[in-house]
């Protein structure tokens, strides 16, 4: 926008412009369309230091400029925003997005082999974790056994790594904080949450609905 607005000026008539030096402006030129009132950060764009550099003289790059920026524009129009359905993430060579191929593989491996050293029993695992220690300690709720360990690389919305069962589904215990925090901003962001002081009761989903 403001490159055009820049074009636009520098082939106006000299007649529909006018040089106004003043004490704050010292030996500059303003070309602005007389009597026009602008915005400020179009107005800094309209002064250029005496002799002005963009006159007649310069159209055919004023011109050159304009077309650039609208092919510019016309480019941005014409460009989709990649946002893949579920299920459906297109997958990218590390190069192709800009990372070291050899250095992701690094921490790959690094991932593997520093796999959590608690049993895959989840069951078993909280009785010798939390049942170690907790008095009066009892499991509530059934349990099943986790998968090993696994991850995902996504770089600007394409799959670049991925190893064990990433799509496994599994026991996520204290991490579903970051999910609850998560969309709990956004139900904020959309409205759904009018007063953050409010109780989460009153938040909560009515019988009927079950």
């Amino acid at each position: 926008m403001q490159t055009f607005f820049m074009a636009w000026i520098s082939i106006r008539p000299v007649s529909d412009c006018y040089s106004s030096p003043t004490a704050d402006q010292g030996s500059t030129r303003r070309w602005v369309p007389e009597g026009s009132r602008l915005p400020s950060w179009i107005e800094s764009l309209a002064t250029f230091p005496k002799p002005c550099v963009m006159s007649l003289s310069s159209r055919r790059f004023a011109l050159a400029l304009l077309g650039l920026s609208l092919l510019c524009l016309f480019a941005l129009a014409q460009s989709k925003a990649y946002f893949p359905p579920a299920g459906s993430w297109e997958e990218r060579q590390p190069a192709e997005v800009g990372m070291d191929a050899a250095r992701l593989q690094q921490a790959v491996d690094f991932s593997l082999q520093h796999e959590n050293p608690a049993p895959r029993d989840v069951a078993l695992d909280l009785q010798q974790s939390f049942g170690a220690t907790e008095p009066l300690w009892k499991l509530f709720g059934p349990t099943q056994p986790r998968g090993g360990v696994s991850g995902i690389v996504i770089r600007r919305g394409y799959v670049v790594a991925q190893w064990g069962e990433p799509g496994r589904v599994d026991m996520t215990h204290s991490i579903t904080k970051t999910f609850l925090t998560t969309v709990a901003g956004l139900a904020w962001q959309q409205g759904l949450i009018r007063d953050l002081n409010a109780s989460p009761k009153d938040h909560f989903p009515t019988p009927e609905l079950f």
